[in-house]
């Protein structure tokens, strides 16, 4: 072997057992597993004074991971396999709710209160000194997002009371407490909304801090739990008891809020179990209904039903009547939902209460009043002029419609008040028109919404009943749809023919919620 070989392998096995010799030099022969703590940066000061403390007391290391009490959470969830975490300390116990959902713990303990604060700019060279000025032009307002605990509450007060949308277009979204406060420090940011914590941290002495109304809600409570996952629940136990008697002193002097009980919360499950149970209740009610029904018919009686001429021209008529209702709902609801949603006007309040008026009005009313307005001089011109409606098939879709396009509204509208306009504000700054914002933005953004809307008219158009039977008649071959041929069969005894084709409605209204439901589309 050539002696250059031999020079570099036996300098590459004297370099191994440096590498080995440093690795192993300063480990203990008795090694003690730290605990693992995820905790939010609201808690960073009294947090890491008291993990010094409890080390230097009992030799056991205290590993902390900061981040956004969201991803707190989404880390507890999905562990390293290697080091899982003992415990879980958020800005907030909400976040611990949402753990003990999950079954990442069973309970928890609070130790400290905060609530939100305004920290501004050094020198605060614009002068704030209210809410009301952070809407200024060119005020830049840091909020930490929805990831983090102060910035989930802050905004969930402000859309509820009505705060957020004229305070937006001035928020800079942050990731933590910390990024908000830091911004405010270095100037990036006029102010910013953090925990009063925070703000009376030594990093940020010499600040202006203002307390204002609007975020008088915004409060959240510092808490820690065991998770189920530590594979040293004694020891986290432990620390547990050691942050709630020995670390408040700690926590008091960052300038939490000082808890006045450390109530572990009960459980649950018995007012889920008394929900269920009342609950319980209706939906037993539904699937007797449905057991009788079937049991009052046969498949032998369903084909008969479907096999008699009147019966599938009514089946038919029904399926066509109530699409074109729908989508003559939805055409009418999108603008009317979003008009009331998005605009104030005079006599708003007055539109309002006129939509809601078919959905509160007595089924038989509605047809009543149908035929009275196609009585009067207006009505007969349209009928000899255009087309007959009264007792003719768009007398059905016409009392569909008049009844399903309030729910349709109902629905568009919650649709259209649960979407930021922000996106609508962004795409106009861009150049777009309103009208283009709308088409472009809001309306795609809206399409579970109408796609919602949309099936809750059409199953309503299904079964109406009284407004048709009233303005449109039922008869057969030409207006008689599915609810009125199940009052024609039961008028006549045949019960088995009026339970098929009950039957019948109810399978084809399961289908498409099932159907919606299997695309992601929730109708409520």
């Amino acid at each position: 072997m050539p002696r250059s070989v031999v020079v570099a392998l036996g300098s590459l096995l004297l370099l191994a057992g440096l590498i080995v010799a440093l690795a192993y030099r300063d480990q203990p022969v008795n090694t003690i597993r730290p605990l693992v703590v995820l905790a939010a940066p609201t808690v960073r000061g009294p947090l890491e004074n008291v993990a010094a403390d409890y080390t230097r007391e009992t030799g056991r290391p205290v590993v902390i991971d900061w981040g956004p009490s969201e991803r707190l959470v989404t880390t507890a969830r999905f562990p390293a396999a290697h080091r899982p975490a003992d415990l879980l300390i958020p800005a907030d116990d909400s976040f611990l709710v949402h753990a003990r959902d999950l079954g990442l713990l069973d309970e928890w303990t609070p130790i400290a209160r905060v609530r939100a604060v305004v920290l501004l700019k050094p020198n605060n060279p614009r002068a704030i000194k209210g809410w009301a000025d952070l809407h200024a032009v060119g005020v830049r307002v840091a909020i930490p997002n929805e990831s983090a605990a102060v910035g989930k509450l802050t905004r969930e007060h402000l859309a509820r009371t009505g705060n957020w949308y004229a305070i937006s277009p001035r928020v800079k979204d942050v990731l933590t407490v910390t990024d908000a406060a830091n911004a405010a420090k270095v100037g990036s940011v006029d102010a910013a909304v953090v925990w009063d914590a925070v703000a009376a941290g030594s990093g940020y002495r010499g600040q202006a801090v203002l307390t204002v109304p609007e975020l008088e809600g915004v409060k959240g409570t510092v808490a820690v739990g065991v998770l189920n996952q530590s594979r040293e629940g004694e020891a986290a136990r432990a620390f547990l008891t050691y942050l709630t008697t020995n670390g408040r002193v700690r926590f008091r002097e960052a300038g939490f809020a000082r808890m006045s009980t450390a109530m572990p919360p009960r459980s649950d499950r018995p007012f889920v179990v008394a929900l269920g149970l009342l609950g319980g209740v209706y939906v037993t009610l539904i699937v007797a209904l449905l057991i009788v029904d079937a049991a009052h018919t046969s498949p032998a009686d369903i084909a008969d039903a479907l096999a008699s001429p009147p019966i599938r021209s009514a089946v038919w008529l029904s399926l066509l009547s109530s699409s074109a209702s729908a989508v003559l709902a939805v055409w009418v609801g999108v603008p009317l939902a979003y008009l009331l949603s998005r605009f104030r006007f005079p006599g708003k309040w007055l539109v309002e209460l006129l939509v809601d008026v078919p959905v509160v009005l007595p089924p038989l009313v509605v047809g009543l009043s149908l035929l009275l307005l196609f009585q009067t001089v207006g009505g007969r011109w349209f009928e000899q002029s255009a087309f007959p409606v009264t007792y003719a098939v768009a007398g059905v879709v016409l009392a569909q419609f008049t009844v399903v396009t309030a729910l349709a509204v109902r629905t568009l509208r919650v649709t259209f008040d649960t979407l930021t306009p922000r996106t609508e504000d962004i795409a106009r700054t861009l150049g777009c028109s309103r009208a283009e914002a709308f088409w472009r933005v809001t309306l795609p953004e809206a399409r579970h919404g109408i796609l919602a809307a949309f099936t809750l008219a059409w199953a309503r158009a299904l079964g109406e009943f009284g407004p048709v039977l009233v303005f449109a008649g039922a008869t057969r071959h030409r207006t008689e749809v599915m609810p009125t041929t199940v009052f024609l069969e039961l008028s006549v005894g045949h019960l088995e023919s009026a339970v098929s084709v009950s039957l019948l409605m109810v399978a084809v209204a399961v289908a498409v919620l099932v159907t919606l439901r299997a695309f992601g589309v929730k109708v409520s």
